[in-house]
This record gives structure tokens, C-alpha cells and sequence, in this order.
């Protein structure tokens, strides 16, 4: 028995048993994926051009965590492209909102920075060796986080021994 073709307007859409993409050909597919991750890549590039003209901090770091959600999904050469300024970007971010602040930084910063490391090891673990930034990086978070935690109660040299010596 032939079954009639599925089209968009009837019943069996995205469900009937075939799963997603069931009534689909293989070159429909791959047009579909090719169209979304142009849009992905459209938003990353708007996205990293951007968000760096807004003075409002809760503004740049929202950016900078859908900019870390944007890079687990992009293609890989778009963000081998913009890896190194990405995280030179956040970097800066980071030490900013350090200066500005003592208590740990936002949670949204946060799970941005960690997307965008999962990305560069997803893409090239080597990307981290040779970046300078991962260095300042790692320095910023430490004497961030020491500072906002029970270490920066301690006076005299013994604390900044203490501190020193880490």
C-alpha cells in the first residue's frame, strides 16, 4: 500500500511514530542543518561585534555567556577565527569585574567562561597551552576568589605570607 506524502499542513508533522525529520530526505536535512547553524554563526558575529559598546555590566555579561553557549554550537572554524579574542575579551571582563567587586563573580560570567574553555578543548585542546591569557586568567580567578573568601580576614605577614606562598 503507498502512503501519500507528508506535507507541513497535515497531521503527521513532527509526530506519527517517525521521529524528528521522519518524513525528510537526507538533502533536506543537511539544508536544514546548513541553515541553522547560519543563523548560529549570524548571532555569534552580530553578538561578538556588539555587545562591547554597552556600558551596562549586566548587559556585557549576559553577552558573554550566550557568546559561551554560541561556541559549543558554531562551526569549528568560526571559532578557531574568534577563540583567541573571545577569551582575551572575557579575560578583561573578568579582571574588570574583579577590580569592581569583592564577592565571587556572577554565576552567568562563570558558566560563560566555562562554556568557552569546553569549546577550546572541544576545538583544539592546544589552544589553552599557548594562550597568554589563560595564565592571567587562572591568576585573576585565584586572587579573586582568595580575596572574597575567609583568607582576606588575615592581617599582617603571616596572611600575606600565606598568600604568597600559593
Amino acid at each position: 500500500r503507498k502512503q501519500a506524502p507528508i506535507s507541513p499542513g497535515t497531521n503527521g508533522g513532527l509526530g506519527g511514530g517517525g521521529g524528528l525529520g521522519a518524513g525528510r530526505s537526507g538533502m533536506e536535512e543537511v539544508d536544514e542543518t546548513r541553515r541553522v547553524q547560519q543563523a548560529l554563526s549570524t548571532a555569534f558575529a552580530i553578538l561578538m561585534s556588539s555587545w562591547q559598546s554597552s556600558k551596562d555590566m549586566n548587559v556585557r555579561i549576559g553577552a558573554m555567556e550566550t557568546l559561551g553557549h554560541l561556541c559549543l554550537v558554531i562551526p569549528k572554524d568560526l571559532f578557531l577565527t574568534n577563540a583567541d579574542a573571545l577569551l582575551e575579551l572575557l579575560v578583561n571582563l573578568l579582571t574588570r569585574q574583579s577590580a569592581a567587586s569583592y564577592s565571587l563573580p556572577p554565576v552567568r560570567l562563570m558558566r560563560g567562561l566555562c562554556l568557552l574553555l569546553q569549546a577550546c578543548i572541544d576545538a583544539d585542546p592546544e589552544i589553552l597551552l599557548l594562550e597568554n591569557a589563560l595564565q592571567t586568567l587562572t591568576s585573576t580567578m585565584f586572587a579573586w576568589t582568595v580575596s572574597s573568601g575567609p583568607l582576606q580576614h588575615l592581617q599582617g605577614s603571616l596572611g600575606t605570607e600565606s598568600l604568597q606562598s600559593q
